[in-house]
């Protein structure tokens, strides 16, 4: 989901880490090619400097969770050389232990590179915990009234964000803006170490904007059929999937394609940039805010007790067809 490729497209110049993978690397060689941008990576310094793109290829890249010191001492390097202000992206995901293991690696890289005019870029998940605006907690407990679930113990999705003893909700008065409510999109099938590696990410970004007054862009891309999520060696990749299709079938929810939440969070990103004064009732508003939700915002029942129902309906019915145009 990351945008890489669109800002190629668009002539930006990226300082590009990954890991060494031949294929991959001759991929984005090609994009970088075609592109009006500047593409820029790290190879071993043994490389000759007239080695074939071939040869690039098969030496590009850099390990996250074994090189990162190196990283960090060769992005200071090549950060100087480009003369300008970077904004930083850290666009990660491994599975289990690894997807926090690598977040902290990104976030000890940027605490190394502090240039005063630095920027910090992430695509949050909309599987977090969030502050929303009254008027979609109204629609979300709306939706929740119309559900026959509710008659069945199902928990609402929005709610005021403190109770008291007995359970019952008390407001939070938040400025101007009125009331602060909360949507609790976290679901148990993606485990605790997902939840803490982007918990990492989304306070490192509220530090960096609230108390360091750096930009920062960090918004939340809605569900989509990433290989991350419904490939590779994720053992919950089929469970997810199906989860995916099912989610289809309960309104207002929308399940997307990568390629499309990726020119959608390339756009956000640069508009950010580009508007940097922004001022937030809540420190937490940084990635909701403007968020890409694909309606979890405004969902009546809460997300993680309809993960079951999610999966069902993907296994017996499929996604829903898009309408085509």
């Amino acid at each position: 989901l990351g945008p890489l490729e669109h800002l190629l497209k668009w002539g930006a110049t990226v300082i590009a880490v990954a890991r060494r993978r031949e294929a991959s690397w001759k991929g984005l060689i090609n994009v970088a090619h075609a592109s009006a941008g500047s593409l820029i990576f790290p190879v071993p310094s043994e490389l000759s400097i007239e080695a074939s793109e071939e040869q690039l290829a098969c030496q590009a890249g850099a390990d996250l969770l074994m090189d990162a010191p190196e990283i960090a001492a060769w992005l200071k390097i090549a950060i100087s050389e480009a003369g300008v202000a970077p904004t930083i992206g850290a666009y990660t995901y491994l599975d289990g232990d690894a997807h926090v293991r690598v977040n902290l690696a990104c976030d000890a890289i940027i605490r190394e590179v502090p240039p005063p005019a630095t920027s910090l870029a992430y695509i949050q998940s909309n599987s977090m915990v969030y502050p929303v605006s009254e008027q979609a907690r109204a629609v979300s407990l709306r939706a929740y009234d119309a559900s026959k679930l509710r008659l069945l113990g199902f928990p609402k999705n929005c709610r005021l964000p403190w109770a008291s003893a007995g359970g019952a909700e008390r407001p939070l008065a938040n400025g101007a803006e009125g009331m602060c409510c909360v949507q609790d999109g976290i679901v148990n099938v993606q485990g605790p170490n997902y939840a803490l590696a982007k918990s990492i990410q989304l306070w490192r970004a509220i530090l960096t904007h609230s108390r360091d007054s750096h930009v920062v862009s960090s918004n939340i891309a809605p569900a989509a059929r990433s290989a991350s999520v419904v490939g590779g060696k994720n053992k919950n990749a089929g469970t997810i999937a199906a989860a995916l299709d099912g989610m289809t079938h309960f309104k207002p929810l929308c399940v997307f394609e990568p390629e499309t939440v990726s020119a959608c969070m390339a756009a956000l990103l640069v508009y950010d940039l580009c508007n940097s004064s922004i001022s937030l009732a809540n420190p937490l508003e940084l990635s909701s805010r403007q968020a890409f939700h694909g309606g979890t915002f405004r969902l009546g029942i809460k997300p993680n007790a309809l993960g079951p129902l999610f999966v069902l309906y993907g296994k017996l019915f499929g996604a829903v067809k898009l309408p085509q145009p």
